[in-house]
């Protein structure tokens, strides 16, 4: 097979996978672990209960993703070098400040995510464009798997004189070529022979000046595969026994949650025109039953405890916590959040699961700002040394912080070392520095004002 077909073939084989997370992700989730008998019975009553915490795991996650500039490491991490500034234009055109959290989202969601850099059509300059893992596949070199020899992006068309066709493009580190299927077809197609040369108001090949493929894939715990795997996969399951839970308890609150009573020792009334047995009494608050039956009895039977559900669905919470590494406070919400030590400790596999994050994305994001760069005129070398800035990924209390940073610094850990640790930028840094050069001239140059009055006087 060329490598246009297997690219197809294989973008064919993530549909299915890409589907479900994506529906777990927005709450759309079957009802499972349920027996046919209880389907027939409470389906339509429990159907669209969900208790979604896929969203709340990987916004959790996304939260801790996010790129709050660039900095220049050729520069010892200079954020206000003349790279690093261009770095944050092209972030700027690229209205990336959020759309970067799509792609981060997109991966954690589906396991993957795409990246496509080349110049805008209107401006000439960079552009960085997020696009969704259902339309992109790439393929790799045997011999070198972290080399792309080719991506495809392949969607279809839903508007227009061509609705219904298929629009595919192939990038190279040579060629960009754009083609479509030859007719209206419901599915993506899985032969590259399907497809004819498509051009409009561009030619139907480009000249790839760059010498990469343009396609850079966010993988989420790729590993040596270097092919995603979403969050979602092994939190699927234990959704689903959420939602049964929820569906338990909902059907006992309709059943066994109000006060069932019953009465002995009286006399059923018969309606005359049914001949069938009459209820004795009418419930409601308003309402006293009085049975002039001497030997009439009368109690209830005991209400059903709704408290063993919640139970029930807080462990299935420790249960995705334990999984997902995400702290278990965060999904409850509820009863004593840690805070200090304890918070460090209970939050530290999920700091160090972003961090391991942070390193894959953003040597992704590094090398897709460097052929940004390079597209707007930066020498190779220089747009290398080009990499992101991450928020802290751990959540402290600023008040511990900065105690413990009084107690560094009498330890003597260097000033600037502990602004890092607080997350300033180089750039920010820099500035402290240099403010802090200045104020200590100044108060020489006072001293020294003072003393010679003193002297002359």
């Amino acid at each position: 097979m060329d490598d246009v077909t297997i690219a197809l073939r294989q973008l064919r084989d993530t549909q299915q996978n890409y589907r479900v997370y994506r529906d777990y992700y927005n709450g759309r989730q079957r009802l499972t672990f349920a027996s046919d008998s209880f389907r027939q019975a409470f389906a339509g009553q429990v159907r669209e209960v969900v208790y979604n915490r896929c969203a709340a795991v990987v916004d959790a996650m996304v939260d801790r993703l996010r790129i709050v500039g660039w900095q220049d490491a050729g520069m010892d991490g200079d954020s206000d070098s003349d790279l690093a500034r261009a770095a944050l234009d092209v972030w700027a055109a690229s209205r990336l400040d959020l759309r970067h959290l799509d792609a981060h989202n997109e991966a954690l969601t589906c396991g993957d995510a795409y990246l496509i850099v080349w110049p805008n059509i209107q401006t000439g300059q960079a552009q960085i464009s997020v696009q969704q893992a259902h339309q992109i596949s790439v393929v790799r070199d045997d011999e070198a798997p972290d080399r792309v020899v080719l991506a495809v992006k392949a969607w279809r068309l839903t508007r227009g004189p061509l609705a219904g066709r298929w629009r595919v493009t192939t990038y190279q580190a040579d060629v960009i070529r754009r083609w479509i299927t030859s007719g209206a077809v419901d599915e993506l197609p899985g032969n590259a022979g399907t497809l004819v040369p498509y051009e409009d108001e561009a030619p139907a090949e480009t000249v790839n000046p760059w010498g990469v493929v343009p396609v850079f894939g966010l993988h989420n715990a790729s590993g040596m595969a270097l092919a995603g795997v979403s969050e979602l996969r092994d939190l699927v399951p234990l959704q689903d026994g959420v939602n049964k839970s929820i569906a338990d308890m909902l059907v006992a609150m309709e059943y066994i949650a109000y006060p069932q009573r019953w009465v002995t020792g009286v006399e059923v009334p018969i309606d005359p025109e049914t001949g069938r047995p009459m209820k004795p009494f009418k419930p409601g608050v308003d309402r006293v039953w009085i049975v002039g039956d001497e030997g009439a009895q009368m109690g209830e039977f005991a209400q059903g405890d709704m408290a063993q559900f919640i139970g029930v669905q807080q462990e299935w919470d420790a249960k995705i916590s334990r999984v997902s590494r995400v702290p278990v406070h965060w999904l409850g919400m509820t009863g004593s959040i840690p805070s200090g030590e304890a918070l460090k400790v209970s939050e530290a596999p999920f700091v160090s699961k972003m961090q391991d994050r942070q390193a894959d994305f953003g040597a992704v994001w590094s090398d897709a700002m460097a052929l940004a760069l390079r597209i707007n005129g930066y020498g190779e070398g220089d747009a290398e040394q080009i990499a992101p800035v991450w928020i802290n990924a751990e959540t402290r209390s600023e008040a511990d912080f900065w105690r413990t940073a009084e107690l560094k610094a009498r330890a003597g850990v260097p000033q600037q070392q502990i602004w890092r640790e607080a997350g300033y930028s180089p750039g920010q840094i820099d500035e402290f520095v240099e403010q802090a050069a200045e104020q200590q001239l100044q108060a020489a140059q006072a001293f020294g004002a003072a003393f010679d009055r003193g002297l002359s006087v």
